[in-house]
């Protein structure tokens, strides 16, 4: 039963036809930065620290959604969970569409470029290392993928960002 929803997207053309259905899952109600501290003051030593952040990781209820997302916050492809749960990538795509407004790839996609951007935004990293973290190997399809969703390349986007003294702001 708990995975009645994939089965009810694979066998109900209404799931995939109904364009007026509104997703019930935004993916910023999903999404959790990579950044487990904030820039802080201590009051009684009068300096500048790091506290832990609280992560507001949202639960759905619902196993095609959770395990998606735990396994992006993990920083893992999520492509082999279709296999996973016994049914296909298009079924789980159609689900998580459904749900979210985004297919799997479209969400693992999305949540790539969102953690390279803060990263590269609030970071010393090197580009390489920020690839690494985020699964790309190639720096071509990476400036690419992150050009198509910023606008611009991944240097000159940390460039803009590091005028407004954005880094330091975050910790790992």
């Amino acid at each position: 039963m708990k995975f009645f929803i994939i089965f009810a997207a694979e066998n109900d053309s209404t799931l995939t036809k109904n364009e007026d259905m509104k997703p019930k899952y935004s993916f910023e109600m999903l999404y959790v930065s990579p950044f487990t501290k904030k820039l802080g003051f201590d009051e009684k030593e009068l300096k500048t620290i790091y506290v832990p952040m609280e992560q507001n990781r949202l639960r759905t209820g619902l196993d095609v959604v959770d395990l998606v997302v735990d396994k992006l916050i993990a920083g893992q492809n999520p492509s082999a969970l279709p296999w996973q749960l016994g049914t296909t990538e298009a079924a789980m795509s159609t689900t998580l569409k459904t749900l979210t407004g985004l297919t799997l790839v479209e969400m693992r996609t999305r949540w790539r470029m969102r953690v390279a951007s803060e990263l590269l935004r609030y970071t010393e990293l090197p580009l390489k290392e920020v690839m690494r973290r985020i699964g790309y190997t190639s720096q071509q399809s990476f400036s690419r993928m992150f050009r198509k969703a910023y606008g611009s390349a991944p240097r000159e986007y940390r460039r803009l960002r590091r005028e407004a003294g954005d880094v330091g702001k975050y910790a790992l």
